[in-house]
């Protein structure tokens, strides 16, 4: 069955048109997609301070690219606000809406406020559709993380988040600041995803090419709040791993 892939753009510019794929279900009912995005201009306009501008990649060709891996639940994925939206979830909540009347009713998202504006009745009107956290995104932009800031936003998350069902932090964010936050993401009341495999580098992304990748700052932090159940570490994005550019598609 034809299907969709996207590409991703790597820094601000356009991302190439999704590539037809011929592809033959091979995923279980129980297996689930924990990490994609929608994006529709139909729905919903992109951020004017994205640092990239995406193809389209609707629902519905979600959809279809589900129903070649699997022919039972192809809606079974968690839908992640993406950086060009900023923090207008419009495009997630709508999207998660016609899962659940699509009877794709276990679908789920993750999605991006101002933690400073948003009120608790709209948490829980996203509670509503699907949401079950929040995602702190330090990498979009390409600069460094003020890690004084960074931990006041995520205990401020946190205790906003603590008391809605199954809500967690997702964190996209370098490697380093697991070493940075390590004591404040032990004493949260929520679990943390580590977005994107936690930051963490390849051997030919790292500054020192000689260091070995489990020696890279952040790596023994991550491992140890992920052994105290503590940290999911997302694995996604692979690709962001190596210094080589690949089409993904």
């Amino acid at each position: 069955m034809a299907a969709t892939k996207k590409s991703y753009a790597r820094q601000a510019g356009y991302v190439s048109p999704p590539q037809p794929v011929d592809a033959q279900p091979v995923l279980s009912t129980d297996a689930w997609d924990t990490h994609v995005h929608v994006f529709d201009s139909s729905i919903g306009p992109f951020a004017p301070s994205r640092a990239y501008t995406p193809a389209q990649a609707t629902l519905g060709q979600l959809l279809s690219f589900g129903s070649s891996l699997t022919t039972d639940k192809p809606g079974n994925v968690v839908l992640v606000q993406p950086s060009p939206y900023g923090t207008d979830n419009t495009v997630l909540l709508e999207s998660l809406k016609a899962l659940h009347n699509a009877g794709a009713h276990y679908a789920r998202g993750i999605a991006v406020v101002d933690i400073n504006e948003i009120s608790d009745d709209e948490l829980q009107s996203m509670h509503d559709v699907g949401v079950r956290g929040l995602r702190i995104n330090t990498q979009a932009d390409g600069r460094s993380a003020d890690v004084e800031a960074l931990r006041d936003v995520v205990v401020r998350t946190a205790s906003r988040i603590r008391h809605l069902s199954g809500w967690k932090i997702q964190l996209f964010c370098a490697a380093s600041v697991w070493d940075d936050l390590f004591d404040v993401i032990l004493d949260l009341p929520v679990d943390v995803i580590a977005d994107h495999m936690g930051g963490l580098r390849g051997s030919s992304k790292l500054e020192d090419s000689h260091l070995h990748p489990t020696k890279q700052p952040g790596f023994d932090a991550l491992v140890r709040l992920a052994r105290q159940s503590k940290v999911y570490i997302k694995i996604s994005a692979l690709y962001r791993l190596w210094q080589r550019q690949y089409q993904i598609g």
